[in-house]
């Protein structure tokens, strides 16, 4: 998100055309989000560019309790909060060549955590969520 709202220096061949001075012109580009969506879907990247592996690096994110907060990414228009509350997480076990998808659920109702995998459905906890398998987040806008 950082990288997407990053103000940039728009000059050179990235000049814009100012319709007021009738030339191209040097400027500052910087972007802002309007309207948030109910739902968050964040994609995790975990394939390196340069070989072909999978990149097992910790990504810690806010789960159960503690909000992911997207205050900071809105507009000097938008109007109250802007938090999600994970529920529900795409696990990839495996390598680039082959492997498996493991989903973790949070209950709507109990607010219990669930492992499903394939036919098997096992309870687990809210400190197991974040961990290296970790590829596709699912948020609910709170």
């Amino acid at each position: 998100m950082d990288e997407f709202v990053r103000e940039e220096v728009m000059d050179g061949l990235d000049q814009v055309y100012c319709s007021k001075c009738k030339a191209r012109r040097r400027c500052t580009k910087s972007m802002a989000i309007e309207r948030f969506p109910k739902y968050l879907v964040i994609h995790l990247k975990r394939f390196s560019e340069t070989r072909w592996s999978k990149l097992t690096n910790v990504i810690e994110f806010p789960t159960g309790e503690r909000e992911l907060n997207l205050q900071q990414y809105a507009s000097e228009d938008h109007q109250g909060p802007v938090n999600y509350s994970l529920y529900g997480i795409s696990n990839h076990m495996g390598s680039t060549a082959g492997g498996h998808y493991i989903a973790v659920c949070k209950h709507p109702i109990s607010k219990e955590w669930n492992e499903f995998n394939d036919n098997f459905v096992s309870e687990t906890s809210e400190r197991s969520l974040v961990t290296s398998s970790a590829y596709v987040l699912f948020y609910e806008r709170a």
